[in-house]
């Protein structure tokens, strides 16, 4: 908080970094590299201490606190969800397959819920943490979606980007079972 350096660390191949709520692990990785498929794992001091090699391009990445330590999760371009925990005295990692390409992914606070937006097979999901889907929508397969869970509810935000670029978006506020209730347009010329 004082802005003190704590560390610095040169990894190759990582430019995107996932930080745990108390500081104590950080997880780093490639964005959209099929040639670097590899999540790093970093404690407080920046030291690697593990690496999991996933079977495609990292292109979303959250973490969140556990009652044990931090939990994190990635999503990768060929539908992959991968949950890592890391703990004092143990590490595990799971994974499930998603619909699509996952674009964007967000943890709840507890750690228990994922939602994901995915892309190729367009959807919009909220699913446990061991992927059995608890709701899904679908979305227009002409752009990438990316959702954000809300912090003070149960709600989340989806921004649709399309492929386009001159296209105009749209973004839209779900309620807890995936319903929109609050949506609108994002506009290219006024670069809403």
């Amino acid at each position: 908080a004082s802005g003190r350096k704590r560390y610095e660390v040169k990894t190759p191949g990582i430019d995107r970094v996932v930080l745990s709520p108390d500081a104590s692990r950080a997880m780093g990785y490639s964005y959209l590299d099929t040639t670097n498929p590899k999540l790093t794992f970093l404690n407080s001091k920046g030291k690697p201490f593990w690496n999991v090699t996933a079977s495609g391009a990292v292109w979303s990445a959250d973490v969140c606190p556990t009652e044990y330590g931090s939990r994190f999760a990635a999503g990768t371009g060929d539908g992959r969800v991968y949950v890592m925990d890391i703990g004092r005295r143990r590490r595990s990692y799971r994974w499930w397959r998603a619909p699509g390409a996952v674009v964007s992914l967000n943890l709840d606070r507890a750690g228990e819920e994922v939602v994901l937006g995915t892309w190729q097979k367009s959807m919009i999901l909220r699913s446990d943490i061991a992927g059995r889907k608890l709701w899904q929508t679908d979305a227009d397969p002409a752009g990438r979606s990316y959702i954000q869970l809300l912090e003070a509810t149960d709600r989340s935000f989806v921004r649709f980007e399309p492929n386009r670029r001159a296209g105009d978006g749209t973004f839209a506020v779900l309620d807890s079972r995936g319903s929109s209730i609050w949506q609108g347009k994002i506009s290219a010329t006024e670069k809403t």
